[in-house]
């Protein structure tokens, strides 16, 4: 009688296994889902807008420091000719 039973609760089992279940890659997309973890898609999107900031970042301080060079040189210049004009003063 018990193999009865089991092989009935079996039958019963594999008929219903297909609406039971549920493919793993679901789960796993709706317990991201709940946790607010980004896909590989936003992933990329914000590695790509910190790589555009990054060489955004780096065009402006190798501006930043050719202008810096640039007005250093031009108050050079001002003062080399301050200094000329008081020599030739005193």
């Amino acid at each position: 009688m018990s193999s009865l039973k089991e092989f009935v609760a079996g039958t019963i089992v594999d008929a219903l296994l297909p609406l039971l279940r549920r493919p793993l890659t679901d789960v796993i997309v709706e317990v991201l889902d709940e946790r607010k973890t980004p896909n590989r898609t936003e992933y990329q999107e914000v590695r790509n807008v910190v790589d555009d900031l990054r060489g955004k970042i780096n065009r402006a301080s190798r501006k930043t420091e050719t202008d810096d060079l640039e007005s250093l040189a031009t108050r050079l210049d001002a003062l080399e000719a301050r200094l000329q004009a008081l020599e030739g003063d005193g």
